[in-house]
């Protein structure tokens, strides 16, 4: 029963996959051609949300030459070596 419930919920999940491209031209169309502004708006919010950009969040751009995977290394030894530093002076770890 168990397994049956698993490959459901993975067929379900493959057939949002695959609408995916459909609904984002939907989200482009409307932001393009809403009727109105408050479709277009929101829309283009739809699309910036699902982009991970959110009202209020400072965007940083990453340089060309840096993947997001460099970027995440770059981050978790930061990360790492203020926390060994906090450490050796048995201080609280800040970001």
């Amino acid at each position: 029963m168990q397994q049956a419930a698993a490959r459901a919920v993975d067929d379900a999940r493959l057939r949002l996959l695959l609408a995916t491209e459909d609904a984002v031209v939907v989200l482009e169309t409307l932001m393009d051609e809403g009727q109105s502004e408050a479709v277009r708006l929101r829309a283009a919010v739809e699309i910036l949300d699902r982009s991970g950009i959110r009202g209020g969040v400072e965007i940083r751009s990453l340089p060309v030459h840096e993947s997001p995977a460099e970027e995440l290394q770059h981050r978790l030894a930061t990360l790492s070596r203020r926390m060994s530093e906090a450490r050796e002076r048995e201080l609280p770890v800040s970001q």
